[in-house]
């Protein structure tokens, strides 16, 4: 079998019969479709049962409510694909999406990225990417692209990924945050690939205006997420300097940016003394006195220091220039 797609589902019932009808339409017909269905309290469970008895490629899971990570990871343990997709159950695909992934599928490729329609409340974007070969030898230009010019690179939907890397390697999805993991996945994805091929189409339809997936909607301003999210993202940060520094310093200026915010959101939160020396101390032992930053991140940096002086001492030791 060519493709795995993985489809975590929580109470999607309202989108979920065109998601499936969409896969239906594909050109490349050589593919399963895993529905997770995770602990849904709508009619998502009796479509995907639907589905199923109408066509064999459907496959579905049906477990207690567990998180989009969990289900993701479930699929991955299932799937007999050559190569997986993840789609979200809100969304769609056009007919030629996976036609797409299997006309560039080479022997040395181990992720093909496509582009996509993001569709907002008011209007749509194209995100489109040139058609290019990134080795591992030029990661750092891929993860240059990816930080500076395009973050949905990093996202799931634009991706075939072969399932020989995950599995070998035993990448799955991180179950302790409800934010950035599939930047995660891409990231520890990235450790292992030979070439990483993206090409100028763009056969998946994101509606970034529904938020059906579970863990969708959480609050990613409150403090405890960002600072589980940053541990995350400086651990993959730190697999990745073992393979090219230069590409670790440019995915760190992310990561920083993501530090500043926290700094900001536990002042903003009114977290007691102890607790924000807490978090601080533990941002001075990580290795970021080196990061390149950027002038806006300097001026961040300046003005931050500036409007709580009370922190200033210590926190200048995190960011020396």
């Amino acid at each position: 079998m060519k493709f795995s797609i993985i489809i975590p589902i929580y109470n999607a019932d309202k989108y979920l019969s065109q998601c499936l009808n969409s896969l239906l339409k594909q050109t490349e017909e050589d593919f399963e479709a895993i529905l997770i269905d995770d602990g849904s309290s709508d009619k998502s469970p009796s479509i995907c049962d639907e589905f199923a008895k109408k066509n064999a490629r459907f496959k579905v899971i049906h477990q207690k409510n567990k998180g989009v990570s969990e289900a993701r990871n479930i699929g991955l343990k299932t799937a007999q694909g050559e190569w997986i997709c993840f789609v979200d159950a809100d969304d769609k695909v056009e007919p030629l999406w996976l036609e797409n992934f299997a006309k560039n599928i080479a022997d040395d490729t181990d992720i093909i990225i496509q582009g996509a329609l993001v569709v907002e409340k008011t209007n749509t974007k194209a995100i489109q990417f040139p058609h290019r070969i990134y080795s591992r030898n030029n990661i750092t230009d891929l993860i240059s692209y990816w930080q500076h010019q395009e973050p949905d690179m990093g996202s799931l939907w634009t991706k075939a990924i072969r399932s020989s890397l995950i599995k070998k390697n035993n990448i799955l999805f991180n179950t302790t945050i409800k934010h950035y993991e599939d930047w995660i996945f891409f990231t520890y994805c990235l450790l292992y690939i030979r070439n990483v091929k993206t090409i100028n189409t763009n056969g998946y339809i994101y509606n970034h205006c529904n938020s059906t997936l579970t863990g969708k909607g959480n609050n990613i301003a409150n403090a405890e997420w960002r600072l589980k999210i940053f541990r995350v993202r400086y651990e993959a940060a730190q697999q990745l300097k073992k393979i090219d520094k230069n590409a670790y310093w440019i995915y760190m200026e992310k990561v920083s940016q993501l530090m500043i915010q926290t700094i900001y959101q536990i002042y903003k939160e009114k977290y007691p003394r102890y607790k924000r020396l807490e978090i601080l101390k533990e941002f001075a032992f990580m290795d970021i006195n080196n990061t390149k930053f950027t002038i806006k991140n300097k001026i961040v940096q300046a003005f931050w220091l500036q409007r709580h002086p009370s922190i200033s001492d210590f926190t200048l030791s995190l960011f020396s220039f």
